[in-house]
């Protein structure tokens, strides 16, 4: 198995750069022997073909292997409709194994190690951040938090929260437009937050009345913030709200 040197010392982007050019050169047949020496710990994923968990077999000379299974729903779940998952905010899983040599890793530095990737996954240490500023991404990443479990009369409220972010986005959304082409900075407001109206990234995939928002009666939150995005926060900023006429208002939407 080829590897990448040194990988923990890198960015993300370099890493990715790094790794498409050995993925390139594989196709190529111009991979060299010194590409294969070194190799510590290998990555192998089952997953892509549907494996939800496997054991891989050590090579003589590793000191551990991480078998990556589907990215799936539970197997109870796989049969509900789409509207059921995003209501009961069930979730993909993933299931990550390690076999290791037993002479230089300890079961328990094993289990530690799957449990950083865990909740690198899940988005702390600030994983996903570090990943955006690499990237050179100029929003902030959604982050994972516990869904909050709503009666009635909460989930009628979350409309109004939704309805409160799509006026917050209209009134200050101009703030983190990249406007700056010589400079890279990674912009936020606390009014812009999901967090800021009572939402999280369980309610991305929940439909909610758009009140005539996007043309469209009903739409996703991730799609309601998709569009939201792409028209006032990109590279062009626009400021309207302060208008007192709603004719002239609903002009600027329309065509924003």
């Amino acid at each position: 198995m080829p590897n990448i040197k040194a990988a923990d010392t890198m960015e993300f982007a370099t890493f990715w750069a790094v790794y498409d050019d050995i993925v390139r050169r594989a196709r190529d047949n111009k991979l060299a022997v010194t590409d294969f020496a070194g190799t510590t710990v290998t990555l192998t994923n089952p997953g892509t073909i549907g494996t939800v968990h496997s054991v891989p077999r050590l090579m003589k000379g590793q000191g551990a292997i991480i078998g990556v299974g589907a990215l799936d729903y539970p197997a109870e779940w796989q049969g509900a409709a789409t509207e059921a998952l995003a209501r009961n905010g069930v979730g993909k899983i993933l299931t990550l194994t390690s076999t290791y040599d037993h002479r230089i890793i300890q079961g328990a530095a094993s289990g530690e190690f799957l449990k950083v990737v865990g909740e690198m996954l899940l988005g702390q240490h600030d994983f996903y951040e570090e990943v955006f500023q690499s990237l050179q991404i100029t929003f902030k990443p959604y982050l994972w938090v516990s869904d909050v479990d709503a009666d009635h009369e909460d989930a009628t409220n979350k409309v109004a929260r939704v309805q409160a972010l799509i006026h917050a986005y209209r009134t200050r959304g101009h703030l983190i437009a990249d406007t700056n082409p010589l400079e890279y900075k990674q912009r936020t407001h606390p009014d812009l937050r999901m967090s800021s109206h009572g939402l999280s990234v369980w309610d991305l995939e929940r439909s909610f009345p758009t009140g005539g928002f996007g043309s469209k009666p009903f739409m996703k939150l991730r799609d309601i913030l998709l569009t939201l995005r792409e028209a006032y926060c990109r590279s062009i900023a626009v400021e309207y709200m302060h208008i007192a006429y709603p004719i002239q208002r609903q002009w600027m939407q329309d065509r924003i």
